[in-house]
């Protein structure tokens, strides 16, 4: 079993009442998936911060970066991949849209994440005068809204929706309905065939005409 399918069966475990009466399924993959991707880039960060760089300048030769904005610069491109892995192939499946047209996509999503972020902060600080970490906290869900809708309406456009188990089983009905429908409609023509009899023919037309709207309904 891919990786994928085990991060989804893992998820979708969680997927209970009362979330699954508020949430869309893909919506709280998304939630999930993000959350996730944050933790993981704090733990690199504190592991590169304290161990990797030992809290000292990063020396480049031609110029020292100070070790936390050092830590960020490494951290960024590796949520960065993780966080596309984990949109493309858990909360937005099978978008028809090719992968590097994706990751473009997903790149300029982020890059505007950065700019809605900081359109907030500047709001919440310098225009509405309130303190610096719950401006930062209020810009965060709203740059978490704007995530979530470029991811699905722009990065990962037109993917597989999920929908709730009640209606998992309605593509199977619909097939079932259909090879009822072909049955029959093979039945009657045979019968058709080896009767010469006007009412058994008007008979095989009328089941014939009740097989094709159950196709079409089907279909």
């Amino acid at each position: 079993m891919r990786l994928s399918e085990l991060i989804i069966r893992f998820i979708d475990w969680f997927y209970r009442r009362p979330v699954s009466a508020l949430l869309p399924r893909q919506t709280f993959r998304y939630a999930v998936c993000g959350g996730a991707n944050v933790v993981f880039g704090w733990g690199c960060y504190f592991l590169l911060y304290y161990f990797v760089l030992d809290k000292e300048l990063l020396d480049l030769g031609f110029i020292a970066v100070s070790p936390h904005v050092a830590a960020m610069l490494i951290v960024f491109p590796l949520t960065f991949f993780t966080g596309f892995w984990l949109n493309r192939h858990v909360a937005f499946r099978r978008s028809p849209l090719a992968t590097g047209t994706q990751l473009f996509r997903y790149l300029l999503s982020v890059a505007g994440s950065v700019v809605v972020n900081y359109l907030f902060l500047k709001f919440f600080v310098e225009l509405c005068g309130f303190w610096a970490t719950p401006s930062q906290m209020m810009a965060s869900l709203g740059t978490m809204v704007y995530s979530y809708l470029a991811a699905k309406y722009f990065t990962f456009r037109n993917a597989v929706r999920e929908y709730p188990r009640g209606r998992a089983c309605q593509p199977f009905r619909f097939s079932s309905l259909s090879f009822c429908s072909s049955y029959i409609l093979s039945r009657n023509f045979a019968a058709a065939r080896q009767s010469s009899d006007l009412a058994a023919r008007s008979m095989s037309s009328r089941a014939l005409s009740i097989s094709v709207s159950m196709f079409s309904l089907a279909t």
